[in-house]
């Protein structure tokens, strides 16, 4: 009797149907669907130290409760999208700075499209930051209570890019 089960009919049958599933329409193809994907790829991410503090030191701001948003108007720079960047302050460990980072994130990544839409539609590039100043805050941080923020923050934006 051999240590090893000989090849049946079954395995081979299973090997071509795997073949035949690779020139079929995948499930999960987003080729096809042209729904909003709700990611941050990389590109819409703010990066540097010097972005962030030109962001900063130049830009407006919008302030809803704890969280504050500073951004940057640019005109003239192809491609028109908006790269955002987010920070806490006085977050009293690496637990609770990434914490509320996440929550930030997260809340921003539900609302982005009515923002890039918007710049894509005034031809604008925006930069924008999001600053929490987590000293501020007293008890356990909610995601209500930042997606609140960031709704009344989105919406003040929205205002003055469509004053422009």
């Amino acid at each position: 009797m051999p240590a090893w089960p000989p090849r049946t009919a079954a395995s081979f049958l299973r090997d071509d149907a795997q073949k035949g599933v690779g020139n079929s329409p995948s499930v999960t193809n987003r080729s096809i669907d042209n729904t909003p994907r709700h990611r941050l790829s990389k590109s819409e991410i703010l990066r540097g130290y010097r972005a962030f503090g030109h962001v900063l030191s130049r830009g407006r701001y919008v302030q809803s409760g704890n969280v504050r948003c500073y951004f940057d108007i640019q005109r003239e720079i192809p491609p028109y999208q908006c790269t955002v960047g987010f920070a806490v302050r006085k977050a009293k460990s690496g637990v609770q700075r990434n914490r509320v980072r996440r929550l930030l994130r997260e809340s921003y990544r539900q609302r982005k499209h009515d923002m890039c839409s918007t710049c894509v539609e005034k031809k604008i590039s925006l930069r924008c930051v999001f600053l929490l100043n987590a000293k501020k805050i007293h008890q356990h941080l909610s995601f209500d209570e930042v997606d609140t923020a960031m709704n009344n923050i989105l919406v003040g934006v929205q205002e003055k890019l469509q004053a422009l």
